[in-house]
């Protein structure tokens, strides 16, 4: 919340008098802060030994919005990404490169919303300083390779990756991963990755979830937990990550 509150002290101070006015009910920048922040948390990789957030964000802006904040454009721009810097360090994410924030008008967008887009955008060659460095500069594709081998889930001796923040389990063909039983419904349960870690939730099932034979609403999982959705047996594991693998 420290970031926050000094991102809120900036937006003050930049829209004394004249812009506080003009702005009014309007978007305020502690909006997009907000909407920024939902984008990293939503878009988080796990690879080598870290949770990745993405460093590239764009703001999408109804045209009069964005012309609001064209007189302080670029300053607005390098506080929210210094408010993103402060609140990654506080959780303990990780970045493979500077964070950055451009503000873009959208046409279709309703006045007062915002559409976030967030990635995370190669940095070869690229070391940051102070807390957020890291020990070497990786690409994004060796951040998603390793995430895919972290975590995986076990079903009648196949693996399959979780690799997705998010991933919707069940018997419609919509899903993520399809089980074709009848005792699983058609949207059974959803997986949500938060903090480095899985959280099962069951979607209202039929037939229900269990973890470890004991009925779950919501669970955080843990490696070795044998998951039943339905009739359906499936096993969470959490493999060594890449430098655990090299170890002697």
């Amino acid at each position: 919340m420290k970031g926050l509150a000094r991102f809120e002290e900036f937006a003050q101070r930049v829209m004394e008098g004249s812009f506080a006015r003009l702005l009014g009910s309007r978007l305020q920048p502690v909006e997009i802060a907000k909407g920024l922040a939902k984008a990293m948390e939503d878009h988080q990789t796990i690879g080598a030994g870290k949770v990745f957030v993405p460093n590239v964000y764009r703001v999408f802006l109804h045209p009069e919005t964005f012309d609001d904040f064209v007189p302080f454009k670029g300053a607005l721009e390098r506080e929210l990404a210094a408010y993103l810097a402060d609140l990654a360090e506080g959780r303990g994410f990780a970045f493979v490169g500077r964070p950055r924030v451009t503000l873009q008008p959208d046409e279709a967008l309703r006045r007062n919303r915002l559409r976030v887009e967030a990635q995370l955008a190669d940095a070869a060659a690229m070391v940051l300083e102070g807390p957020l460095q890291l020990t070497q500069a990786l690409r994004v594709e060796e951040i998603r390779e390793a995430a895919a081998k972290r975590f995986v889930l076990l079903i009648e001796g196949r693996e399959i990756p979780l690799n997705r923040p998010r991933l919707a389990l069940g018997r419609s063909l919509d899903n993520d991963v399809i089980l074709e039983d009848r005792s699983i419904s058609r949207h059974h349960a959803l997986l949500v990755r938060r903090y480095g870690r899985y959280i099962l939730r069951d979607l209202g099932s039929a037939n229900g979830t269990t973890v470890n034979g004991q009925p779950i609403s919501e669970c955080v999982l843990r490696d070795g937990d044998v998951i039943a959705l339905g009739e359906v047996e499936l096993i969470f594991r959490r493999l060594p990550a890449p430098a655990e693998e090299e170890a002697p």
